[in-house]
């Protein structure tokens, strides 16, 4: 019974804490704050469980649409997806109080870096931004440590009492990612599967492309995940001509051949050139990134971490790696001042995927004082 109750309180925080408002993610401190009081480890995975499946709860459907196939196939992805963050969670709770705060806090960063990171998804850590905003590694240490302390027990009252009153500065004095000046990022509306060489797209894209640059301002225009579609000479020849007519520097996601499978990329387009600047380092699992496979994005784990774009030190973070911790941190210890998050997520409207990605690269962006440009499909 204790189980159950644990099981649906991990469902009301991971529900409640990852949304498409930012604000509302301190409310993730309740998760080891209740990993804290489980009292056997069979409640620690269940809280575990119900966390991870709530605050990720739009895969079911969003993955049924991605592969056309029906519901099925997504609970299926979606229980594999939150399988090594619940064994994870539940192989480090421990029956002394002292060893299970020290657990917690392993657990947290095992699921933040490769290879458990990989799937870390929903890291509470992530509310670092909202309650230590523009601290840095000291406010992100400065999480571990209070959730650290809330798992211990000793206190609690008066930890969630400054939990409270961090959360209520976070919200009330932090200011939202500021803008670069002369950046903008355009939100466009096709459908279209990552690397599915459909070279209509390419053209179709084009043509939204031409609409969208016309109504854009700034002299830098970012546009998202694979909207230059498969790289051919065609399709290179059609994105410097939009960029000529716009006289602007242009950014966007492409797909091209690496030899065995595929590189899912950020190009740089201008009137006389086409340029990869960034490949993807963390494509979605299954849906892309498929090791076992010839036909599968290319994880690019030695890819630089921090790029030179349009003169400023640049995190790109494409569509999955905007869920993940480590990919932000490289990237800022690298030296990275801007984020540029770029995705196609038309398969995931309706769902909570749009919401909680903005919503982690706000909070990193917040917990830094990075700028945020981002470009997104729907």
């Amino acid at each position: 019974m204790a189980a159950l109750a644990f099981g649906l309180v991990g469902c009301a925080i991971g529900a409640a804490a990852w949304n498409d408002h930012a604000a509302l993610l301190p409310l993730v401190a309740l998760f080891p704050l209740c990993f804290g009081l489980a009292p056997t480890r069979i409640s620690a995975i269940t809280l575990a469980m119900g966390y991870f499946l709530a605050a990720s709860r739009g895969l079911p459907v969003g993955a049924a649409t991605f592969f056309g196939s029906d519901i099925a196939v997504g609970l299926i992805l979606w229980l594999a997806a939150s399988s090594v963050f619940v064994l994870v969670h539940g192989a480090f709770w421990s029956a002394r109080p002292a060893c299970r705060a020290f657990g917690f806090i392993a657990a947290t960063i095992l699921m933040a870096i490769p290879p458990f990171g990989i799937l870390g998804w929903v890291s509470p850590v992530t509310a670092a931004g909202i309650l230590f905003h523009g601290l840095g590694w000291v406010g992100l240490v400065a999480t571990l440590g209070l959730f650290m302390a809330l798992t211990y027990g000793k206190a609690r009252p008066a930890l969630l009492s400054l939990t409270c009153v961090l959360w209520a500065g976070g919200v009330l004095m932090g200011e939202e990612p500021r803008k670069l000046d002369g950046w903008e990022g355009l939100e466009s509306n096709v459908h279209y599967s990552a690397g599915s060489r459909d070279f209509q797209r390419s053209f179709t894209f084009v043509t939204e492309a031409k609409r969208l640059a016309s109504q854009a301002d700034a002299p830098i225009a970012v546009f998202p995940e694979g909207a230059m579609g498969w790289r051919t000479h065609t399709a290179e020849e059609a994105w410097k001509d939009l960029a000529k007519q716009t006289g602007k520097i242009i950014f966007a996601g492409v797909e091209y051949t690496n030899g065995k499978g595929y590189d899912n990329a950020l190009a740089r387009v201008t009137s006389t050139d086409v340029e990869i600047v960034y490949r993807q380092r963390m494509p979605v699992p299954v849906s892309m990134w498929r090791p076992w496979s010839e036909q599968s994005a290319k994880a690019h784990f030695d890819q630089a971490p921090m790029v030179m774009l349009g003169g400023q030190p640049t995190a790109v973070l494409i569509c999955y790696e905007q869920l993940l911790v480590w990919p932000v941190l490289q990237s800022r210890y690298a030296g990275a001042d801007h984020v540029l998050g770029i995705a196609s997520l038309w398969w995931a409207e309706g769902t909570s995927i749009p919401g909680i990605q903005m919503t982690a690269m706000t909070a990193w962006a917040r917990l830094f004082n990075m700028s945020l440009t981002v470009s997104f499909n729907r």
